[in-house]
């Protein structure tokens, strides 16, 4: 080490020379290296649980960047079945996937803090910056979001495929029923035509009107399936083609039977007059003079109001809507019970009519059963689905209320309070995250439930859209929130234990400015006394180095503290805060890590700030921090270097007085030896008693 071995008679003596050793100690102090900041048992830790880190956050950065771009594709499905493949795949991807994966990511925070904890500054560590944490919440951010987009994209296509498949099947029945239609006109037609020189020509007159009327009424069904096929055009439905070429058949072929109607009519059977006979009664008299007509008449007014009131009936917007909507709906259905006497009545009173009046009763009592028996079944599916919305949205709804009570409590707490138990707020923190894990299974299964019902075509498929993005975007904020918790609690727990430390801190430098003028300001004792005292004196300054890196530490330290005070005391001026976590309100978006201006904090719970691109608006202000430097805690740490300066000032002062003592009290002994002591002490004994304390009698 390049150190000269200590003169043997400096040591092997009785009374060896303190400086000359204290000096050869100092010199092989100085010769050894700075032990390093960190225990190597704790690096190793540390770096067993940085591979520990790498290994998951990599396999989860690379799990998410898959997913990511798996998501992102807006290849849409050319059918329908497809697009509900999609839908549940993506499903199973959010009940079966994601909750592994975030339990991976909540193991990767662990290990991070834990990390830190160890390490104390992460910027050193060679971690990759995209499997840092903060990437890591960022991106699983962006994957939330990407899935929440592809679900709702794929919900939308999946109900505007259905639509138009639901109309094309439509579509498809009245092509049906319109060639069923033009088959009894075609035949009716061949019959007229065959019989036409043998009826006489006003009935044959009349029966032309009847064909006519009818092929109207076809024409008429045509053109409104002509333009339900322009909308599968437009909606680029995969089979409009198809569907169309079915129309146009149809409608080549009534295009055909009017010809053969046209020559029919233009025969000179037909333009002979027609003689005026008494018309029998018609149904609207009917219906005001006979009691039995009138009465029929007015239950299907009856039906048809009641099937069009619950055709256009509410489902409800809320919980408390829905209700009223079911409690409604069932005294209704059950007036649509008792009908079934009304229209009994109805048939039994046919047996009183005979020849037309007879078939004018059956047709209109046929039209009042078809009417009744469709209320029916629109009564019990208005039933099923108000039970299935209710069930659904007081599910719902108890996890919306569960997550605003979460909510609230993290936007009403004050991190800028003096009295925060962190204690209970670190054990709060943990059971919460507990309690998300196992209420997420319980959101998964509401959602799919909704799902299920959005995609079995419910009605009120937009109240269930509107309660599902709400659980969403609710569910999303709140793991917002607990990652403002997180940060919170570990800048509050280092602003309160660094204050803590320093008062210790600062409390024992004043404990040995007391004890420097108490204990070590003596001036008259005894050489045994001396050493004594010499002796604390060096333990004294051994306690004070070691706390010097403490003051050294704190100061350091002082410097990242975040002033929590500034989050409740009024602004005189604007100030800057940062935000911690993505945040969206009505006429505002904040992004992580995003440089905003506080407006005006009078609200604890809320601040009006403006963001970067100016926009200004109220924000809940757990979502920023206040940036250091906290001023209070560069002051203390000043105060203390000060106060640790002038202990060690204090204490070179009292060594050098304390040495001159004890030279005083070295000449006091000699000064009181006889002529017969010294004579009788040999020499050495003579300069073990002169010399009995260690120290030199070099006082400078």
């Amino acid at each position: 080490m390049g150190i000269d071995f200590a003169m043997l008679q400096d040591v092997d003596t009785p009374e060896p020379d303190e400086k000359s050793i204290i000096t050869y100690v100092s010199c092989l102090y100085d010769a050894f290296p700075e032990p390093p900041s960190i225990h190597p048992l704790a690096i190793a830790d540390a770096n067993r649980r940085l591979e520990e880190y790498k290994e998951f956050a990599r396999r989860l950065y690379v799990w998410i960047q898959e997913s990511l771009t798996a998501l992102q594709n807006k290849k849409v499905p050319s059918t329908l079945e497809e697009l509900k493949n999609a839908l549940a795949e993506t499903s199973r991807f959010r009940n079966e996937q994601i909750p592994p994966r975030l339990k991976d990511k909540h193991t990767c925070g662990h290990l991070w803090r834990e990390i830190e904890k160890l390490i104390g500054d992460m910027s050193r560590v060679g971690i990759d910056e995209d499997i840092r944490i903060s990437n890591i919440e960022r991106m699983w951010t962006k994957l939330i979001n990407a899935l929440n987009d592809r679900e709702k994209w794929l919900t939308d296509e999946v109900g505007q495929s259905d639509k138009l498949h639901r109309l094309a099947e439509k579509i498809l029945r009245e092509c049906r029923q319109a060639e069923s239609k033009l088959d009894e006109i075609e035949e009716r037609l061949e019959e007229e035509i065959r019989r036409a020189d043998r009826l006489h020509p006003d009935d044959l007159k009349a029966n032309c009107r009847q064909i006519e009327s009818e092929l109207e009424h076809s024409h008429e069904m045509i053109q409104s399936m002509l333009k339900d096929c322009q909308k599968l055009r437009d909606g680029r439905y995969p089979q409009a083609g198809d569907v169309q070429r079915k129309v146009q058949k149809v409608s080549e072929r009534w295009a055909s039977i009017r010809v053969t109607f046209h020559e029919l009519v233009n025969s000179p059977r037909m333009t002979q007059p027609i003689q005026e006979e008494p018309a029998p009664l018609s149904l609207d008299e009917l219906i005001a003079t006979n009691e039995h007509f009138h009465f029929l008449n007015d239950c299907l007014v009856w039906v048809k109001q009641k099937l069009e009131e619950m055709e256009n009936a509410e489902y409800g917007s809320d919980l408390p809507g829905v209700k009223r909507e079911l409690e409604k709906h069932r005294t209704e259905h059950r007036k649509v019970d008792q009908f079934q006497a009304k229209i009994e009545r109805c048939t039994s009173a046919k047996h009183n009519f005979r020849g037309e009046e007879a078939s004018l009763y059956s047709q209109l009592l046929i039209q009042v059963t078809r009417n009744y028996s469709e209320l029916l079944v629109t009564s019990n599916k208005r039933m099923s689905d108000l039970e299935s919305l209710q069930d659904f949205i007081q599910s719902a709804t108890t996890e919306l209320i569960w997550l605003n009570e979460k909510e609230e409590a993290e936007i009403r707490r004050d991190w800028g309070a003096r009295n925060l138990d962190l204690v209970e707020i670190e054990q709060y923190y943990e059971n919460l995250m507990g309690e998300l894990e196992k209420r997420e299974v319980k959101v998964n299964a509401v959602q799919s439930r909704g799902e299920s019902l959005v995609l079995a075509g419910h009605p009120a498929a937009t109240t269930l859209q509107a309660y599902l993005t709400a659980l969403r975007t609710q569910w999303s904020w709140v793991l917002q929130l607990t990652l403002c918790l997180e940060f919170h609690l570990h800048h509050a727990s280092a602003y309160h234990r660094f204050f803590l430390e320093a008062n210790d801190c600062q409390q024992w430098i004043a404990q040995q400015d007391e004890e420097l003028t108490t204990t070590f300001s003596k001036s008259d004792f005894t050489l045994e006394e001396g050493e004594q005292l010499m002796k604390k004196m060096q333990d004294l300054r051994d306690n004070l180095s070691h706390n010097g890196e403490v003051v050294e530490a704190l100061v350091n330290r002082s410097k990242e503290i975040l002033p929590l005070k500034l989050r409740k005391e009024r602004l005189s001026r604007p100030m800057s805060v940062t935000a911690i976590c993505q945040c969206k309100t009505n006429n505002l978006s904040i992004q992580k890590q995003e440089e905003c201006v506080v407006r005006e904090n009078s609200n604890i719970a809320k601040w009006r700030v403006t963001n970067s691109s100016g926009a200004e608006g109220e924000v809940p202000s757990v979502c920023f921090l206040v940036p250091p430097p906290n001023q209070e805690a560069i002051d203390v740490a000043l105060r203390l270097q000060q106060a640790y300066d002038r202990c060690i000032a204090t204490w070179q002062k009292k060594q050098h007085r304390m040495r001159q003592n004890m030279i005083f009290a070295t000449i006091k002994v000699v000064l009181a030896w006889t002529f017969e002591q010294v004579l009788w002490y040999s020499i050495y004994e003579r300069d073990a008693r002169i010399y009995y304390t260690p120290c030199s009698l070099d006082v400078s």
